[in-house]
């Protein structure tokens, strides 16, 4: 099974309200490799120029009316679908007032929810930033949960997997 069809099948099962996939590279076999899920795509021409560039599109594409967004790379596949719903239910028992980051012995992970009040600085990133300088704003920063999921797969990429080595 390709790495971002586990991914997207975790994510579908967590039962959001709407999952968007943003493509770049190879952006055809991605979209064939997802046929069957319950999620809608949108193409980041720009994704080369780095991750800003993919959020700002998936934002823009979201239904006006969302409450957060929920950032999960693609290359995530040892997440589950209880794992990512528990960051989903904290997001959404904070009345989704708060920005919620998981983490496992202390380090970050994801899925990250942010709230829709950084809609339209979301929707004008670009560049390798994401959305990481923009919580670091201190009126941001204190809006920020760290959720303990005692979970390590909230950070295990296909490059972090057991047996690979970044590089």
């Amino acid at each position: 099974m390709p790495v971002v069809r586990s991914t997207a099948e975790a994510v579908a099962a967590a039962h959001f309200d709407e999952v968007i996939i943003v493509t770049g590279h190879q952006h055809e076999l991605i979209e064939t490799a997802l046929a069957g899920l319950p999620v809608g795509f949108v193409h980041a021409p720009d994704y080369a120029g780095g991750m800003g560039h993919s959020l700002a599109a998936g934002v823009r594409a979201a239904a006006p009316a969302a409450v957060g967004f929920a950032v999960i790379p693609g290359d995530l596949p040892f997440l589950s679908a209880p794992l990512i719903r528990k960051v989903m239910d904290c997001f959404l028992e904070k009345s989704a007032a708060c920005h919620i980051i998981p983490v496992a012995d202390g380090q970050r992970g994801h899925p990250v929810i942010l709230g829709a009040w950084l809609r339209p600085q979301l929707e004008k990133l670009t560049g390798e930033a994401g959305a990481r300088f923009l919580l670091a704003i201190p009126e941001e920063s204190a809006r920020c949960v760290f959720l303990d999921v005692g979970d390590p797969t909230i950070q295990r990429d296909v490059d972090r997997a057991p047996g690979n080595t970044p590089g």
